[in-house]
């Protein structure tokens, strides 16, 4: 036991270092669809042309670019990816200049 504390006790230090150098961008939300597990953040990305079914059960093919769903702050991803996750009630956020690939019931 005690050969693992020490061990750790390094792992530790850098941890801290690491967590005190953080910047938190947005304050985190206790009422966010993210704590009612109504909302992920979910970078998706592709390099083929991708088929997926519809929620009517379609074959819908993604051909267009951008080749991800979403990259942060620059990339608002594929409008034709979007508009297949909106046939499961699955909306993009509002917000993607500041949040890439968060996805949700609502778009919040």
């Amino acid at each position: 036991m005690r050969g693992t504390m020490v061990m750790l006790l390094p792992q530790r230090k850098v941890l801290g270092k690491l967590l005190r150098q953080l910047i938190v961008a947005y304050q985190p939300s206790l009422t966010s669809n993210h704590i009612t597990g109504k909302a992920i953040d979910w970078a998706i990305t592709w390099t083929d042309t991708p088929t997926f079914k519809n929620k009517k059960g379609e074959d819908v093919e993604i051909t267009s670019e951008p080749k991800h769903g979403g990259k942060g702050i620059t990339h608002n991803g594929n409008k034709n990816f979007h508009a297949l996750g909106k046939t499961y009630g699955v909306i993009k956020a509002s917000f993607t200049k500041t949040d890439g690939p968060h996805r949700s019931a609502d778009g919040k």
